[in-house]
């Protein structure tokens, strides 16, 4: 093969290399909801059917008109969290985490996970089928029936002797809300009635380029037949329809939980009692919103009769602490920390978690983290590092053999292997040997990158995130200065001159990848680089290679 041929084969490789770890290894995470604007007088609010939709689904009814029970706002506090409720429709209209802010500023405001203002539709709220017509609370006035320091009460009328209560409590140590749904039968005859929770979010999706990191953007995370479920906005099609058949379905079976989650926070409900029977999914790319319908199985309620639903409305951090504290099992695999790597990663993260115990600072957590899994993995470095100087030392006896036979390619491959098995020669020892490491290297990637523990935590001097990256650029560049350095310790048998060449750009090439990732991944990459940069040092017994074998 001609130099340039190699040169374009070494190009190709590198750029698929950097296609699979962008679109497979890179999470894309997802941007803490912003409050939507106001829509502007007379516009019509997304998600709300049209005359026409309205003919195409159930015949949909709404609560009582606002004129006839006043708006009545109130808000409660919590050690974690400020909640503004509404009677208009007897739901959360704003929930805001105390511990969490938006910016790493110390006066930036508190991250609002329910990010809805005024005409916007709720993100939680209730839609009935009752004989054929579909009630929604939407735009529904509730009644305060009645309210405590940690609960609050609502009811409306939906029909003829029928009525929805809900009741809200929370505990001001965790971030739940139980919400507790009771349909009320007061008519003389039974009634079947379909309830749905409609659950949104605002979905912005921003744009990220390879030179830049990744947008936050909202996507759906539930957690289906024990496995993580994440679909992001741009493949929900947009339904304009009401009816709930024509949206986009979440995979059918058993449903630990469902809501949207962003890189560091999470939206979801959890059912306690009464399962859902299916989950759709709807996008609208005007409002920037995405709508899930959680729908209950059909329920016959008998006269003077009631039928009750229950669930957990978790709104807080993708804390794995506070996560495996809920009602929930399953709701810690709401860190995006992979299917298969997530064995992996989680007892990795577990111990970044228990290192910040002993020095609380994360960046030094970091380093100490890198050093450990390094020394775990010094043995197969080790070997590694041999094998590939051991090719080294061999080199001029197999490119001798090369040459001599570059005419007859059968004695060539035939001689080589007899070289090479005389002299106990393995040219993949070295990527063999690699093998074992990759898993722990991506589970630590998974960590840093998704850890809420790294939002805003400071490291030294001018590195104030660790989520964030380096506003000066130093590490990236002390990462390639390195890895450069690396690069002059590592062997390269039988690499020719223009392959030489374009390992050489490498270390330019991934320290500009590096400039805008998060300042904690970079510490650890740069730690590890520089752990490999003296353990090469140590096996190649300084800055020059071994001679070569006597010929014989």
């Amino acid at each position: 093969m001609d130099n340039e041929k190699r040169t374009l084969l070494a190009l190709g490789l590198m750029m698929a290399f950097l296609y699979v770890w962008f679109e497979y290894f890179i999470p894309k995470p997802v941007r803490t909801p912003t409050p939507a604007a106001t829509p502007a007088p007379g516009a019509t609010i997304a998600g709300t059917p049209s005359a026409k939709e309205a003919a195409e689904a159930p015949k949909r009814r709404d609560g009582p008109a606002s004129s006839v029970i006043p708006l009545k706002e109130w808000s409660a506090e919590t050690p974690l969290m400020h909640l503004r409720w509404t009677n208009r429709p007897g739901t959360p209209a704003e929930i805001l985490l105390k511990k969490y802010r938006t910016t790493a500023a110390k006066d930036a405001a508190p991250v609002a996970v329910v990010p809805f203002r005024g005409e916007a539709p709720p993100p939680l709220r209730w839609e009935l089928e009752i004989e054929g017509q579909r009630w929604s609370d939407e735009n529904a006035s509730y009644t305060e029936v009645s309210r405590g320091d940690a609960e609050v009460t609502y009811e409306t009328s939906v029909g003829p002797d029928l009525f929805l209560r809900k009741k809200f409590s929370w505990n001001p140590k965790n971030y739940s809300i139980e919400a507790s749904v009771e349909i009320l039968n007061r008519r003389s005859q039974a009634v079947k009635a379909k309830a749905i929770t409609r659950l949104s979010s605002r979905a912005e999706e921003a744009k990220g380029s390879m030179l830049s990191q990744p947008p936050d953007n909202v996507r759906v995370a539930a957690f289906i037949n024990e496995t993580s479920v994440r679909v992001e906005k741009k493949a929900i099609p947009s339904q304009p329809s009401a009816d709930l058949s024509a949206w986009k379905p979440l995979p059918e079976g058993n449903i630990d939980w469902a809501g949207f989650d962003s890189r560091y926070f999470l939206m979801a409900l959890i059912p306690v009692e009464g399962r859902w029977s299916e989950v759709r999914l709807n996008s609208d790319a005007d409002a920037l919103r995405i709508d899930m319908a959680l729908i209950y199985p059909p329920r016959e309620i008998a006269p003077s009769g009631s039928a009750s639903y229950r669930v957990q409305f978790f709104t807080g951090p993708k804390d794995i602490g506070v996560l495996e504290a809920s009602s929930a099992a399953s709701l810690d695999r709401a860190i995006d920390l992979g299917d298969w790597l997530g064995p992996i990663a989680r007892p990795i993260l577990f111990f970044l978690r228990w290192l910040h115990s002993l020095l609380p600072n994360y960046g030094v957590a970091i380093i100490l983290l890198t050093i450990v899994v390094r020394l775990l993995m010094f043995p197969l470095a080790h070997m590694q590092a041999k094998s590939m100087k051991k090719m080294q030392q061999h080199k001029p006896e197999l490119d001798a053999i090369r040459e001599k036979y570059k005419d007859n390619k059968e004695a060539q491959a035939r001689e080589t292997m007899n070289y090479m098995r005389k002299y106990k020669v393995n040219p993949m020892g070295g990527c063999l040997l690699l093998l074992p490491q990759m898993p722990i290297f991506f589970a630590l990637y998974r960590v840093l990158y998704n850890s809420i523990e790294l939002r805003h935590a400071p490291f030294f001097l001018w590195i104030h995130d660790l989520s964030a990256h380096d506003p000066y650029y130093v590490t990236p560049v002390i990462l390639g200065v390195l890895m450069v350095m690396q690069q002059r310790l590592t062997p390269t048998p039988g690499v020719d001159p223009a392959q030489q060449t374009m390992m050489k750009i490498m270390p330019v090439i991934f320290s500009a990848l590096m400039l805008f990732l998060p300042a904690g991944l970079t510490l650890y990459i740069l730690v590890s680089t520089l752990w490999g940069v003296a353990q090469q040092y140590w096996v190649q017994g300084g800055w020059t290679v071994a001679p070569a074998p006597a010929k014989t």
